[in-house]
């Protein structure tokens, strides 16, 4: 996970209770990295509670414009996505916390 200047990891505990873990942190310092090298992004979120979107009799149950979804990702420029780790515990009626990896790419619809 190559950083140029300065790397930041912060971890904390929101649950109240006393946490006995312990983390280790190794690195290696470079003089000189190699050009073009990509950087290493991560990010964590979360929506408590999620907007329940409840669908209408007689509409159509397929959302192609993404319009309410949860977004993963928003991003602009080079590099690769790698992946993420989705957890969805449901607690509004009408829907059972699944569906479809929707994809935009560069404004498409």
């Amino acid at each position: 996970m190559p950083f140029a200047e300065s790397a930041r990891f912060e971890v904390e505990n929101g649950s109240g209770a006393d946490f006995n873990h312990y983390f280790y942190i190794d690195f290696q310092k470079y003089k000189k990295l190699p050009a073009g090298l990509g950087r290493f992004h991560a990010q964590w979120k979360r929506e408590n509670p999620c907007k329940a979107v409840p669908f209408k009799e007689g509409e159509p149950r397929t959302n192609l414009t993404g319009k309410e979804n949860y977004v993963i990702l928003d991003a602009e420029g080079k590099g690769h996505y790698v992946g993420c780790n989705v957890s969805v515990h449901q607690l509004a009626p009408g829907w059972y916390g699944e569906g479809d990896d929707m994809i935009f790419i560069d404004g498409e619809k």
